[in-house]
Formats: structure tokens, sequence, C-alpha cells
């Protein structure tokens, strides 16, 4: 179950993050086509938010797959920032995402695929909507940022374990302890 987690959240974040920069920066979020790109992009924010929750669970309560022997320390340190920078931005993006919309003047609602509407998280307030507007894009671009060496540290395992392991024997595996 974890791994189709991961799969399944991580496909829905790259959506969402597509879907929200085509409809702000390409169609424009006053347009009626961006508007309605922005009703999935929220929809898809709450899926994630909930699969993230679920996922957390079952990560603190099921057993997390262990790290190769041959990672070095400080790798390991890394990853368990890296893993949990994610998280922590998994539920931030949703959840400002919400508070933007729950603050705008618009009184736009946080309908999910027309199914359900949630309540807002706040009042309307400007401030507090141009804030939250700032924040939830500067963290689409950490996310993206995260999501990137989070990819680029699997593939160099992925290089480690399946290609050099394999071939070269303890050669291969003395090549991710040198200093």
């Amino acid at each position: 179950m974890a791994k189709t987690l991961h799969w399944l959240i991580a496909v829905l974040i790259f959506a969402m993050l597509a879907i929200g920069f085509y409809a702000a920066e390409v169609l424009g979020l006053r347009s009626a086509e961006g508007f309605q790109w922005i009703q999935r992009h929220k929809s898809l924010g709450i899926v994630v938010l909930a699969l993230v929750l679920v996922r957390l669970v079952w990560r603190l309560h099921g057993p997390v797959p262990p790290i190769p022997v041959h990672v070095r320390p400080w790798e390991r340190a890394a990853a368990r920032v890296v893993h949990f920078t994610l998280y922590v931005l998994m539920l931030a993006m949703p959840l400002t995402g919400w508070a933007l919309i729950s603050t705008s003047a618009s009184n736009l609602k946080t309908e999910i695929f027309g199914l359900f509407v949630l309540p807002p998280l706040l009042p309307p307030d400007r401030a507090l909507h141009d804030l939250f507007e700032e924040v939830h894009e500067s963290l689409a671009f950490a996310l993206i940022a995260v999501v990137a060496v989070h990819v680029a540290a699997a593939l160099f395992s992925i290089i480690i374990n399946l290609i050099l392991i394999p071939r070269y024997g303890a050669l291969g595996a003395g090549i991710g302890t040198a200093t």
C-alpha cells in the first residue's frame, strides 16, 4: 500500500502543479477556462491532502523501508530531511491553497469535483489573501526543488544498488563510501 500511495500522490502532485501553473500563467485566473482549471487544481489538492494524511498514518504505524547498509550517515540524514520536508510541503500546499481561497474577497467556494463544498478556513481578508497567495506560490517552487532532489537521490541509489554494486561487487560497494 505504501508504494501505491507514493506513486498516486506523486502523479497527483505533478498534475496539480502543472494545472496550477497552466491556469495561473497561461490562461489567467480571471478567464472562464482558467477558473475551471483552478477548480480541478483545488480538487486535486484536497485529494492530495487526504492521501498524504493516510500515508502519514501508514508510515507512523507501519514498517518504514530500510535504508541500504552502504548509505553513508550524512546521506541517511539528508534522506530523512528530504522526506520530512516533502511531508511538510505536501501538507502545507493544500492547506495554504484552501486558506488562499477562503480569504478571497470574491467569496469563492472550495468545491471538490462538484460533489461537495469545504467550509472556509478563515474569513475574507485581503492582507491574509495576499500573504497566502505568496506563500502558496513559494511553496510550489520549494516543492518542485525538493521533489527534484528526491528524484535525483532515488536515481543515484538505483544506479549504485542495481548497476554498480552487482557489477563490481565490493569495489562497487565502496563507491558510495569515499569522503
